[in-house]
């Protein structure tokens, strides 16, 4: 779904960067060719466009692009090539990411000036969490993923020789890369075992959550979008057709917004399992007896399932937190249970909301369902995605079922 226009008193449509103060006063927010963040204002929109108009022609007009700094020219790579064929969640992320871990680091370097050592040196302090900062190594893939599409388009546009991100991760991956690790079937039925068993209703309340999403691989966001009207009680169906993520405002506050799924493969149709209804209707009886608010609206969308207690959808930070909150606190019994009977504790892992989508494809692929048909449930949007966990489950259940050889008799 496309995001709401922000308008003037007027009615008038706002373009990217303006701003319409409380006084009457319009702000024009840019990057200019240093990559540093600069401000205009007047009295009118119209007096506003055109000082846009002629920050635009002394930033493009006869710019010597060997001197302009990796900021700016990412930003301009994201405005001219990327701003509209991006989802906005998606336009802003980038942002956010580039902002966050690159902006005041190699960000600030003229581009002809970065070498490879540099980007290297960004990403090993990262990795060791050097100035307070660590990140693990999908983060930074993701990073490198924006940096070497700049990189790619500086090359292309002449601006430099070599694009220093080219295979760099390379570098990092070979001791560090770790294969998403999905929960057995012990381990799953014990986080959820716990939680049933909880006394404590902060954690007893989101039951059916978890149910759900180790039931239906669902992507966070497009669990917490659900609204009951998705869910089709007779036809043993669920439709996901939408996501939910924060978006930025300008006065840096964060509010939920409703889009279209990842992909267009990600609108589809998930089998209602029969554990997973009976939690939907657990989570239905839940909402009326807690007398939770059912008409907050998000973008024309309202009925929520998965919600506060005001109404307004869960946050994926918070799932992500109380899953912490929880395997913490069922190791630490499990350690106790363990001293007392005299054997090895049997850990949960760590894991986030994501890692529940991936133990569900991973229990579809050892109950050998047609891969085909794994992808569709799943959304991918490319089956490679999808082979390569089946492919990871086949070879495991082959090393198991190899054990059954030393039976055999030769002589």
């Amino acid at each position: 779904m496309a995001r709401k226009k922000r308008k003037d008193n007027k009615g008038r449509i706002l373009k990217q960067g303006e701003y319409q103060r409380s006084n009457g006063m319009y702000r024009y927010k840019f990057i200019d060719m240093s990559g540093q963040e600069k401000v205009i204002y007047s009295k009118s929109l119209i007096e506003l466009r055109e000082k846009e108009e002629e920050i635009k022609r002394l930033k493009f007009e006869g710019v010597n692009y060997s001197n302009i700094s990796l900021n700016a020219w990412f930003y301009e790579y994201m405005e001219s090539c990327k701003k509209e064929k991006l989802k906005d969640q998606t336009y802003t992320r980038y942002c956010q990411y580039w902002d966050w871990y690159v902006k005041d680091k190699v960000g600030k370097m003229k581009i002809k000036d970065i070498k490879r050592m540099n980007i290297i040196k960004m990403y090993t302090d990262y990795l060791n969490g050097k100035n307070g900062i660590k990140l693990s190594i999908g983060t930074l893939k993701y990073i490198n993923n924006l940096l070497n599409s700049a990189f790619s388009y500086a090359v292309a546009n002449d601006i430099i020789l070599k694009n220093p991100c080219t295979n760099i991760m390379n570098e990092f991956c070979k001791d560090n890369q770790k294969n998403k690790i999905a929960l057995t079937q012990k381990q799953q039925q014990q986080f959820i075992n716990y939680i049933a068993n909880s006394t404590d209703t902060r954690i007893k309340v989101y039951e059916p959550l978890f149910i759900v999403a180790l039931g239906t691989g669902l992507r966070i966001g497009e669990l917490l979008a659900l609204t009951w009207n998705d869910v089709d009680f007779k036809k043993n169906i669920i439709s996901v057709s939408k996501t939910i993520y924060y978006q930025p405002q300008q006065d840096r506050k964060r509010v939920q917004k409703i889009s279209t799924p990842k992909t267009k493969n990600a609108v589809r149709t998930v089998p209602l399992l029969p554990e997973v209804k009976k939690a939907l209707k657990k989570q239905k009886k839940q909402q009326f007896k807690l007398s939770i608010p059912r008409n907050v609206e998000i973008d024309g969308h309202s009925n929520f399932i998965f919600t506060t207690m005001n109404g307004t959808p869960y946050i994926s930070d918070a799932i992500n937190a109380v899953i912490k909150r929880i395997v913490k606190g069922r190791n630490a019994k499990e350690v106790e249970r363990a001293k007392a009977e005299r054997r090895e504790p049997e850990l949960i892992p760590n894991f986030t909301a994501h890692i529940m989508r991936h133990t569900f494809c991973t229990r579809m692929c050892e109950n050998d369902l047609n891969v085909k048909t794994i992808q569709m449930i799943m959304g991918h949007g490319d089956i490679t995605t999808t082979m390569n966990i089946y492919t990871h489950v086949t070879e495991e259940k082959k090393q198991l079922e190899m054990h059954k050889l030393y039976n055999i008799k030769i002589s």
